[in-house]
């Protein structure tokens, strides 16, 4: 099966997960990241220039759940898993805080999400975030986000010593998320099947690599609802899947944003 089905869409969230004055909290806690730190030995990709005009998506540096509130941007990071018998930290639907990282990357960034666990047996595991989640009808939904102001998307990523090292980083939009109501959710594949979103399988290594996607370089596993392009004016979520029977998997991902 490609893709995942059950991912924990906002409407199944309980609701300590948007509580009242969440977008205030979020603006209140947000930072613009990095900070000082004790001097450390650099990677030399850490001297290699930005892609272009970083608008940052979360720096993880506040330390919280949420991404930072920008541009109307307002949404947490959430795991999911396929409900077989597998273990996945952190556990779906549950409040966590971002990892601290035991050396600063690069000197300055203290904190990353990170995600482990082993086992699921079936699709497998995930995790992400939302770009812009509202309440409608007295249920949170995703929303679209227009991100046309930006070329693509970058951030860095490393995996644990004994994790598998591949890992699939996708960005969903209308037409592949549910919420846009374009597909189907019901079906694991056909040309109205859901999930079906453009993205890229990233190589992990124990080392933190920076990886930059224009948004024209990611294409769709060719299960479910086909269409040419990202729809950029109209993306809703970003996920990172991991395999199923994955015996180990310890991800890590860093300072994720958008450039221009």
């Amino acid at each position: 099966m490609h893709g995942h089905t059950s991912s924990p869409s906002p409407t199944s969230l309980p609701w300590f997960w948007f509580p009242v004055g969440a977008v205030l909290v979020a603006t209140a806690l947000g930072g613009c990241g990095g900070g000082s730190s004790t001097e450390v030995k650099l990677d030399p990709l850490c001297s290699v220039p930005d892609p272009g005009l970083l608008d940052y998506i979360d720096d993880m540096e506040d330390g919280d759940q949420f991404i930072l509130a920008k541009d109307g941007r307002v949404s947490i990071w959430y795991t999911y898993d396929d409900m077989t018998a597998g273990t996945l930290n952190p556990a779906p639907e549950t409040m966590f805080p971002m990892e601290p990282i035991p050396e600063p990357r690069c000197g300055t960034s203290k904190r990353a999400m990170r995600v482990t666990g082993s086992g699921f047996s079936d699709w497998g595991s995930g995790f992400g975030f939302s770009f812009r989640v509202a309440m409608i009808g007295g249920e949170y939904v995703d929303t679209p986000y227009d991100a046309t102001a930006a070329r693509g998307i970058t951030f860095w990523a490393r995996k644990g010593e004994t994790s598998v090292g591949s890992v699939r980083f996708g960005i969903g939009d209308q037409y592949s998320n549910p919420a846009g109501g374009h597909c189907d959710k019901t079906l694991t594949s056909g040309p109205t099947a859901c999930y079906d979103d453009f993205g890229s399988t990233l190589t992990l290594t124990a080392a933190w690599q920076r990886f930059t996607f224009n948004f024209g370089q990611l294409g769709q596993r060719s299960f479910g609802l086909p269409r040419p392009t990202l729809d950029v004016a109209n993306v809703t979520n970003v996920e990172f899947g991991i395999p199923a029977a994955a015996p180990v998997f310890d991800v890590w991902i860093d300072d994720i944003a958008f450039f221009k």
